[in-house]
């Protein structure tokens, strides 16, 4: 198997995303694409995207959690979106009983052009890129409190120190990549 882009380290950045972010695919995108450049959310807007956050409808358990701790804040969510800057704290003095994941998301629903979407492929992408362990990124591996440390204390400062970086085609790019380096098909190739 021949990817030109996948482990080249004279690769600049601009390459790499342009390569895996055509690679890029994911069922439900539309759910996303309808709705994440609105100005202001309905319910249902917020119930389309974490649903396509989460991949596919959401369990009871996590139905329940997002009722009372997201949709009942809509009010809260809408004013956040039209301020031109907000502090963290703001946000998360409102959300700080969401799970890491979730509550990045809410945050790049809420200003998607300056937080990016955080996820355990995401994460491997970064530090398989960083030349930090990557192997050992899934899911459960990584506690709340780490994933949220990566995020605002490493990948934020990251993200914010490219130029005219399209966030959601970074996040694709990485996505795929990071999808990918997690494959048996991956493994076999650096045996």
């Amino acid at each position: 198997m021949n990817l030109p882009i996948l482990i080249n380290t004279n690769c600049e950045l601009d390459e790499f995303i342009k390569f895996w972010s055509k690679l890029y695919s994911y069922h439900l995108e539309s759910l996303y694409n309808d709705r994440i450049q609105k100005m202001e959310y309905t319910l249902d807007d917020l119930q389309q995207l974490f649903i396509w956050k989460n991949g596919m409808n959401l369990s009871f358990q996590k139905q329940n959690s997002l009722e009372k701790k997201v949709l009942a804040k809509l009010e809260i969510i809408n004013k956040l979106k039209t301020k031109q800057d907000f502090e963290l704290i703001e946000f998360e003095q409102n959300f700080n009983n969401l799970t890491a994941v979730w509550k990045i998301f809410l945050l790049h629903i809420i200003r998607p052009d300056r937080y990016p979407i955080y996820d355990q492929h995401i994460n491997r992408a970064f530090n398989f890129i960083h030349r930090l362990d990557y192997k050992n990124i899934s899911a459960d591996s990584i506690t709340n409190k780490s994933k949220e440390l990566f995020y605002f204390n490493t990948y934020l400062s990251f993200i914010h120190s490219l130029d005219n970086c399209n966030l959601k085609t970074l996040d694709e790019a990485f996505f795929a990549f990071g999808q990918f380096i997690n494959t048996k098909t991956y493994a076999q190739m650096v045996k």
